[in-house]
């Protein structure tokens, strides 16, 4: 069967489909009118205010939380775009107009607050995960700042200001103790470097100073800020550093009074030992030792006293030795003078380091030699054995002073010749 077409269509039918698109048209325009509130009441209006309960909660602070802030900016977001449908040209476009500025201006100052607590966020979680340092720390004082300006940009006239105004003290005392926490750790900071370096107690004492300075910040953080309780978990740990290092200072200068000391007794020694007063020198040498000894191996100090110790070692050795040879020669004096000093002085000695010179008066040896001669011409063989028995005696003499000293000795003529040698 074929289709009529529009020519043999017939025209009642005609009507009806006229009839009908019109009212399709009519009936678009009258909902399209009243959905841009062009006629008729406007429900979107009524719509549109249902996002006040939830802004008026945040301004009261009875939820300014992030999520209520999102929360809110989604219902405004809503109404605007509902109220954007309004035409302006209807007789609601004027309370239309009046709320989407309100909205507007709502808008714009849950964007700046939930900004700025978003960077107030990321400020106190920053170092939740990392070590707590100045790098951390100065970038969270960028966060607080960051977070103060957004808050000033919102206009002084907004219903929300007194609150705002109390956030911004709120986030300057933060910055203010995130401050003085940068300037403890920029101090902690230091003190560990110099403790690093330090090789004596002022050396140590700045460290004491600095680590002091770095606790006095500490506790100059304002009370109920996150610094505060940062600064609360680092107190316990730099209090301990602070009494090592006070610990360690007064160890330096227990050692370093006990270096200093130890140089005045090798000072008092070598004195000693220039005047050959060896157990005097004796005596400061092994003082100088035992100063040297009490310093701990952990002090700085103790590297200094390796090689003093010995040379200071070596130095004792050699004046035990010198007095060892200065008591052996003073005995060997002693003996010397029962031997040449006698009725009939003998001989005369001279005393050195290495040798023992003896050497025989010129009066002894003449009369000696003359015993000798008269008793051979005499044929007096007592006097020969007395004079054997004498000559004897003081070679036995001379060659025990030379076992008991341990120092060669020669016997010399009244002329400079050499008799006979004890080696």
């Amino acid at each position: 069967m074929r289709l009529p077409t529009r020519d043999n269509l017939p025209k009642r039918y005609k009507l009806i489909v006229f009839a009908s698109i019109s009212f399709v048209t009519l009936s678009s325009t009258i909902y399209l009118l009243w959905k841009h509130c062009a006629i008729g009441s406007c429900p979107a209006i009524n719509q549109a205010q249902q996002s006040t309960q939830s802004w008026e909660e945040i301004v009261e602070g009875k939820n300014d939380s992030e999520r209520a802030i999102l929360a809110s900016l989604e219902e405004l977001n809503s109404s605007i775009e509902i109220l954007h449908n309004i035409a302006p040209w209807s007789r609601h476009g004027k309370m239309a107009e009046k709320l989407l500025q309100t909205y507007e201006a709502r808008k714009l100052i849950l964007e700046l607050v939930l900004k700025s607590s978003q960077k107030t966020t990321q400020a106190v979680t920053l170092a939740e995960n990392q070590p707590l340092n100045t790098e951390i720390t100065t970038q969270m004082q960028q966060l607080w700042q960051e977070a103060i300006a957004l808050l000033e940009q919102l206009p002084a006239h907004s219903q929300w200001y007194p609150q705002v105004k109390e956030k911004i003290a709120l986030y300057q005392q933060e910055s203010l103790a995130n401050e003085i926490l940068t300037a403890a750790l920029q101090a902690a900071s230091i003190a560990q470097v110099r403790q690093s370096l330090a090789q004596s107690p002022d050396n140590w004492q700045l460290v004491q100073s600095t680590w002091e300075t770095a606790i006095k910040r500490l506790e100059e953080i304002p009370p109920n800020t996150t610094a505060k309780e940062q600064g609360k978990e680092l107190q316990p740990i730099w209090t301990e550093k602070l009494a090592g290092v006070r610990a360690q200072k007064q160890q330096e200068q227990l050692a370093l009074g006990a270096y200093e000391q130890a140089i005045r007794w090798a000072e008092q020694a070598e004195n000693a030992a220039a005047q050959n007063q060896w157990s005097k020198a004796i005596a400061d040498w092994n003082n100088a030792l035992n100063s040297l000894a009490s310093i701990p191996v952990q002090s700085i100090q103790y590297n200094r006293t390796l090689s003093q110790k010995e040379n200071f070692t070596q130095q004792l050795a050699e004046a035990k030795a010198r007095l060892q040879l200065a008591l052996k020669q003073e005995q060997a004096k002693l003996n010397l003078e029962q031997i040449c000093v006698t009725e009939t002085k003998i001989c005369d000695y001279k005393i050195e380091d290495n040798s023992i010179k003896v050497i025989l008066s010129s009066h002894y040896m003449m009369e000696v030699w003359q015993i000798e001669l008269q008793a051979r011409v005499d044929g007096n063989i007592d006097i020969q054995k007395e004079l054997r028995k004498h000559i004897s005696s003081v070679e036995n003499a001379l060659q025990h002073i030379r076992q008991n000293s341990g120092i060669p000795l020669e016997v010399y003529s009244w002329d400079g010749s050499l008799l006979v040698t004890y080696p």
